[in-house]
């Protein structure tokens, strides 16, 4: 029996030589296993006593292998050894994409990455508001002595120079103004 029935439904165009034939056959298709009542045409295989078998003309109740002008042997249908690995074929066409599988598991929590550079100062801010007056601070220290002043002399009501303001004692009224100028000679 053939393991692939296919293989034999191309179209292959076989010779074969024979005291009583030399013609080519087009080998058809694959009909099944040889009966003493199927109608065969040239061109069909058929199995037959673990043999493939070819009709070469047609032919009814012709038994494969008694019949040499109805039928030839392509061989044995006993497995032989395996064969060697051909080579690889060219890749295929690219098929269709597929569903969207369903979200997977959370994956474990990562390693803490590098610290990145510091980036640039921003922008300043705007300014707050005035904060409430500070409680008064202590009395600081007394400063030192400063240096003497100029002294001013006090004048009366007539003009009259009473002397430095530092020397007026006993609650004389004091006005200061500016020195008037007098004529030549006069106090």
């Amino acid at each position: 029996m053939f393991s692939t029935p296919k293989l034999f439904l191309a179209l292959l165009v076989l010779c074969f030589s024979s005291p009583s034939w030399s013609d080519a056959v087009t080998v058809t298709k694959y009909v099944g296993t040889w009966s003493p009542s199927g109608k065969y045409l040239a061109g069909q295989l058929v199995s037959y006593d673990n043999k493939s078998w070819l009709a070469i003309k047609k032919n009814t109740d012709s038994q494969p292998g008694q019949s040499p002008d109805s039928w030839v042997t392509l061989g044995s249908n006993v497995q032989g050894p395996k064969g060697d690995t051909g080579p690889q074929g060219p890749q295929g066409i690219q098929g269709v994409i597929g569903p969207i599988g369903n979200t997977g598991p959370q994956g474990a929590q990562g390693i803490q990455g590098v610290t990145g550079p510091i980036g640039p100062q921003g922008i300043p801010g705007i300014d707050g508001a005035t904060g409430p007056q500070g409680p008064r601070g202590a009395t600081g220290p007394q400063g030192s002595r400063g240096a003497s002043g100029v002294a001013l002399n006090a004048f009366d009501a007539d003009g009259k120079n009473l002397g430095p303001v530092t020397s007026l004692t006993g609650g004389h009224f004091v006005s200061i103004r500016p020195p008037v100028s007098r004529p030549f000679g006069h106090p």
